[in-house]
């Protein structure tokens, strides 16, 4: 019997046996502050970083180089790394070197007075500090390190998320083909979809690369179901339909996929609450998730298989127009019908031009 569980319109949490990930949380709409780590050896200075710093990040504090490798190891990850440079026993650069080892993506700051300035290039140049700050400095400038040190955190994981992607969509493509460029079409069509609702950019990305993996879980499925010329029995839909916990269940011991998880998991939720996995209905799938769902479907009825025609645009529009409020989010189904018009109205007037320039 399938585990009941029911997702918040706000936070994304299991309730029955909850994963590592949704005990975190993994709410797509509200990831949390970014986690930040503090190194001194004076507990003063400690507090006031933190009193400073603690309504924009997460903020923890260590107490010496050794403390700090110590949560590092276990606390980790942490998206920015900042440490004074003398400190007693292990000092700042020599501090940041060994947590390039732990945490090579965590961005590492270094605080030093004037006097210390030579040491702190020294460390920049080696590539174990990004940037350093001489004190004192004024919360501005902290806040503006900060800001630009997570911005890098982010893009050197995003760098390493797309990589990964790629490499696990080309593992599944060697299986089968239709699934990997299936894949992209909704990626695309997801994001123009969410761009033209107003999404976030932060948002647009998760599902830009959410809906590139959407299908992952395909790789658990037997080839004899996956690679199936002919109509699936229903016991083999049954096997079909594991798919999106099996992707979940593959990207959920990455951190990095945490994001990403509800697309896969819940692309198949209808809106009335007659899909699959956990029969969810409206808000309680996120916005995100719905609009994958509605790109998913129209590029999978216009891709013809050996089992079954694929359906003309105009077809597939109509299909999800009769299934608008019922199986997809009415406000998606406006939006990416009015992209496909309005492409096609660009395409009609570029056609009527190139006959012209040729008449």
């Amino acid at each position: 019997m399938m585990t009941e569980r029911t997702y918040a319109p706000v936070a994304w949490k299991g309730i029955t046996q909850p994963s590592k990930v949704c005990q975190k949380g993994c709410d797509m709409r509200n990831a949390g502050p970014p986690r930040l780590l503090c190194v001194d050896d004076e507990p003063n200075v400690l507090d006031g970083l933190k009193r400073i710093l603690r309504h924009r990040y997460q903020v923890t504090c260590a107490k010496g180089g050794t403390s700090a490798i110590e949560v590092l190891r276990n606390n980790g990850p942490f998206a920015v790394m900042m440490a004074d440079l003398l400190m007693p026993g292990m000092n700042g650069v020599a501090l940041l070197e060994q947590a390039r080892g732990l945490a090579p993506d965590t961005i590492r700051i270094l605080l030093t007075g004037q006097a210390d300035l030579p040491a702190a290039i020294d460390a920049v140049n080696q590539g174990n500090v990004f940037r350093f700050l001489t004190k004192p400095c004024s919360s501005g400038d902290l806040f503006q390190a900060l800001d630009e040190s997570i911005e890098q955190y982010r893009l050197v994981n995003a760098e390493r998320v797309l990589q990964f992607t790629e490499t696990m969509m080309a593992s599944l493509d060697a299986r089968d083909c239709y699934t990997a460029a299936h894949s992209n079409r909704v990626s695309f069509s997801a994001v123009v979809t969410a761009e033209a609702m107003g999404v976030s950019p932060a948002q647009v990305e998760i599902i830009r690369i959410g809906a590139k993996v959407h299908d992952i879980g395909k790789i658990g499925i037997p080839d004899a179901v996956l690679r199936k010329p002919g109509k699936l029995t229903e016991e083999e839909l049954d096997v079909m339909r594991l798919h999106p916990q099996i992707g979940k269940r593959i990207l959920e011991r990455v951190d990095r996929f945490h994001d990403y998880l509800p697309i896969v998991e819940l692309h198949h939720e209808n809106y009335d609450g007659s899909g699959y996995p956990y029969g969810l209905k409206r808000d309680q799938v996120p916005r995100e998730v719905r609009i994958v769902h509605v790109a998913d479907v129209f590029d999978a009825v216009t891709s013809g298989r050996t089992y079954r025609p694929s359906l003309s645009e105009d077809q597939a529009l109509k299909l999800l127009q009769v299934g608008s409020g019922r199986l997809f989010d009415p406000v998606v189904v406006e939006a990416f019908t009015e992209i496909l018009r309005s492409r096609r109205v660009l395409n009609e007037i570029l056609e009527s031009e190139w006959n012209h320039t040729r008449a």
